[in-house]
């Protein structure tokens, strides 16, 4: 089980302990990327006919994801779970703030 767990891992910030799942809403100015190099453990939840879509991960650390969060705003949103598309908001917000 422990090599499984490595070979899904999305980053170095991955740990053994439980994973839960990320839902996120992937506009289709970005889609492409997300098809062309599906990350590990990558299913798709969800296509619009706009040509968005929604993809759903499992991960074990909140920064496995959030870099690739802030790479792609505003064109990726967190819709799953409220706890971490409420860190995203803060961590923007702060940095808004701040310049």
């Amino acid at each position: 089980i422990v090599e499984d767990r490595l070979k899904n891992a999305n980053s170095v910030w991955f740990n053994l302990d439980e994973q839960f799942s990320v839902r996120l809403f992937l506009d289709k100015s970005i889609r492409k990327y997300f098809e062309r190099k599906p990350l590990r453990g990558q299913t798709i939840t969800g296509e619009d006919k706009d040509g968005s879509m929604e993809i759903e991960i499992k991960i074990s650390n909140e920064m496995e994801i959030m870099p690739l969060i802030f790479w792609y705003i505003p064109h990726i949103k967190v819709l799953e779970p409220q706890w971490l598309a409420d860190m995203v908001r803060n961590k923007v917000q702060g940095y808004l703030e701040e310049i």
